[in-house]
Protein backbone atom coordinates (compact mmCIF):
# COMPACT_ATOMS: atom_id res chain seq x y z
CA UNK A 1 0.00 0.00 0.00
CA UNK A 2 1.66 3.24 -1.12
CA UNK A 3 1.03 6.43 0.97
CA UNK A 4 0.61 10.01 -0.04
CA UNK A 5 2.20 12.91 1.29
CA UNK A 6 0.94 16.56 1.53
CA UNK A 7 2.96 19.15 1.85
CA UNK A 8 1.97 22.81 2.65
CA UNK A 9 3.46 26.12 1.65
CA UNK A 10 3.78 29.16 3.40
CA UNK A 11 3.87 32.03 0.74
CA UNK A 12 5.44 34.79 1.56
CA UNK A 13 4.71 37.40 -1.49
CA UNK A 14 6.84 40.65 -1.65
CA UNK A 15 4.62 43.99 -1.47
CA UNK A 16 4.42 44.58 -5.16
CA UNK A 17 3.31 40.68 -5.49
CA UNK A 18 0.83 41.46 -2.80
CA UNK A 19 -0.29 44.49 -5.07
CA UNK A 20 -0.33 42.63 -8.12
CA UNK A 21 -2.72 39.33 -6.20
CA UNK A 22 -5.00 41.97 -5.05
CA UNK A 23 -5.21 44.06 -8.11
CA UNK A 24 -6.09 40.57 -9.63
CA UNK A 25 -8.74 39.06 -7.45
CA UNK A 26 -10.30 43.22 -7.45
CA UNK A 27 -10.04 42.69 -11.72
CA UNK A 28 -11.77 39.45 -11.32
CA UNK A 29 -14.55 39.95 -8.77
CA UNK A 30 -15.36 42.81 -11.17
CA UNK A 31 -15.74 40.55 -14.20
CA UNK A 32 -17.50 38.04 -12.41
CA UNK A 33 -20.28 40.58 -11.08
CA UNK A 34 -20.88 41.70 -14.78
CA UNK A 35 -20.84 38.64 -16.10
CA UNK A 36 -23.80 37.55 -13.68
CA UNK A 37 -25.41 40.92 -14.51
CA UNK A 38 -25.19 40.10 -18.15
CA UNK A 39 -26.98 36.79 -17.69
CA UNK A 40 -29.50 38.24 -15.19
CA UNK A 41 -30.46 40.99 -17.56
CA UNK A 42 -30.14 38.51 -20.46
CA UNK A 43 -32.68 36.56 -18.64
CA UNK A 44 -35.05 39.94 -17.25
CA UNK A 45 -35.38 41.74 -20.67
CA UNK A 46 -35.13 39.21 -23.32
CA UNK A 47 -35.78 35.80 -21.61
CA UNK A 48 -32.68 34.31 -23.00
CA UNK A 49 -29.65 32.37 -21.28
CA UNK A 50 -26.25 33.20 -21.70
CA UNK A 51 -24.15 30.19 -21.86
CA UNK A 52 -20.48 29.90 -20.42
CA UNK A 53 -19.10 29.68 -24.09
CA UNK A 54 -21.09 33.13 -24.89
CA UNK A 55 -19.66 34.64 -22.29
CA UNK A 56 -15.76 33.22 -23.34
CA UNK A 57 -15.99 34.14 -26.69
CA UNK A 58 -16.70 37.55 -25.50
CA UNK A 59 -13.58 38.11 -24.05
CA UNK A 60 -12.00 38.79 -27.03
CA UNK A 61 -14.50 41.92 -27.86
CA UNK A 62 -13.58 42.67 -24.01
CA UNK A 63 -9.80 42.95 -24.91
CA UNK A 64 -10.43 46.67 -26.78
CA UNK A 65 -12.76 47.91 -24.57
CA UNK A 66 -11.29 46.25 -21.14
CA UNK A 67 -7.63 45.37 -21.55
CA UNK A 68 -6.96 45.63 -18.00
CA UNK A 69 -9.19 42.70 -17.28
CA UNK A 70 -7.06 40.71 -19.37
CA UNK A 71 -3.73 41.44 -17.74
CA UNK A 72 -3.03 38.63 -16.30
CA UNK A 73 -4.08 36.28 -19.00
CA UNK A 74 -7.34 35.15 -21.09
CA UNK A 75 -7.03 31.78 -18.88
CA UNK A 76 -7.93 33.72 -15.38
CA UNK A 77 -10.78 35.08 -16.70
CA UNK A 78 -12.06 31.81 -18.27
CA UNK A 79 -11.49 30.63 -14.68
CA UNK A 80 -13.68 33.02 -13.27
CA UNK A 81 -16.17 32.48 -15.64
CA UNK A 82 -16.27 28.77 -15.21
CA UNK A 83 -17.06 29.37 -11.29
CA UNK A 84 -20.21 31.58 -12.47
CA UNK A 85 -20.86 29.16 -14.41
CA UNK A 86 -20.95 25.88 -11.83
CA UNK A 87 -22.89 28.23 -9.48
CA UNK A 88 -25.46 28.59 -11.75
CA UNK A 89 -25.19 24.93 -12.63
CA UNK A 90 -25.86 24.35 -8.94
CA UNK A 91 -28.79 26.46 -8.57
CA UNK A 92 -30.68 24.51 -11.21
CA UNK A 93 -30.01 21.18 -10.35
CA UNK A 94 -30.96 22.73 -6.54
CA UNK A 95 -34.44 23.78 -7.89
CA UNK A 96 -34.91 20.69 -9.75
CA UNK A 97 -34.08 18.96 -6.58
CA UNK A 98 -36.80 20.94 -5.14
CA UNK A 99 -34.27 21.88 -2.35
CA UNK A 100 -33.77 25.57 -1.19
CA UNK A 101 -31.76 27.27 -4.47
CA UNK A 102 -29.94 30.14 -3.59
CA UNK A 103 -29.29 31.99 -6.32
CA UNK A 104 -25.57 33.31 -6.94
CA UNK A 105 -24.69 36.48 -5.81
CA UNK A 106 -22.85 39.66 -7.01
CA UNK A 107 -19.71 39.88 -5.09
CA UNK A 108 -18.36 42.50 -2.82
CA UNK A 109 -14.75 44.02 -2.11
CA UNK A 110 -13.18 41.69 -0.08
CA UNK A 111 -15.53 38.21 -0.46
CA UNK A 112 -14.13 37.39 -4.15
CA UNK A 113 -11.79 34.49 -2.68
CA UNK A 114 -10.39 31.91 -5.22
CA UNK A 115 -11.60 28.30 -4.37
Amino acid sequence: MSRSRTYKFLLQPTSRQLAAIECLRELQRELYNAALEERRGSWKWNQRSVSYFDQTKELAQLRSVRPDILRFGVTVCRGTLKRLDRAFQGFFRRCKAGEKPGFPRFKGPGSFVSL
